[in-house]
């Protein structure tokens, strides 16, 4: 099965997390994430960029184009894997350690991927509040303008007409 087809197993209904308190559990399966096609895409392709930064291999990038261009096309696809990067990019700048990825099969989440999830969640919902809480928590800390500003152009690509 290739990455492409994965992104397209789990099409259902836009992530959901529980919470308790003010305080939102972070899921550490991807079956708790409940992934629909987009969240799904944004999950592999952070994961061939986070290979592609651990190995030095550009195959690794070639995935990437390869999984999203399979998943909404040879237009959109290269502009997804272009604004996932600039958001590891922008998380990057502003955190130390570096971010832990798992291998783009595995159905489990590290920590920094489910933090990963929720920001892109908040700015699809175009929940402001949620995005600065799950920026800081991404961030340990602080505003994170550039990592917001990243999340919420990559979630402008689902909403093109041809990502549907």
């Amino acid at each position: 099965m290739t990455a492409a087809e994965e992104v397209f197993l789990d099409d259902v209904t836009p992530p959901k997390f529980s919470r308790a308190g003010s305080e939102v559990r972070t899921p550490s399966h991807r079956d708790e994430m409940q992934p629909d096609k987009f969240a799904a895409l944004f999950l592999s392709l952070v994961r061939f960029i986070g290979a592609g930064y651990a190995h030095g291999d550009a195959e690794c990038w070639e995935a990437a184009h390869r999984c999203a261009e399979e998943a909404v096309g040879p237009i959109d696809g290269p502009l997804f894997v272009a604004r996932a990067a600039g958001l590891v990019r922008a998380v990057r700048r502003r955190r130390d350690p570096d971010l832990a990825y798992l291998p783009w099969s595995c159905l489990r989440l590290s920590s920094d991927e489910a933090k990963l999830m929720l920001l892109i969640g908040a700015a699809r919902a175009t929940d402001m509040r949620a995005l600065e809480r799950a920026a800081s928590d991404l961030l340990g800390g602080g505003r994170g303008a550039e990592t917001i500003q990243a999340a919420n152009e990559l979630a402008n690509l689902c909403r093109r007409p041809a990502a549907r």
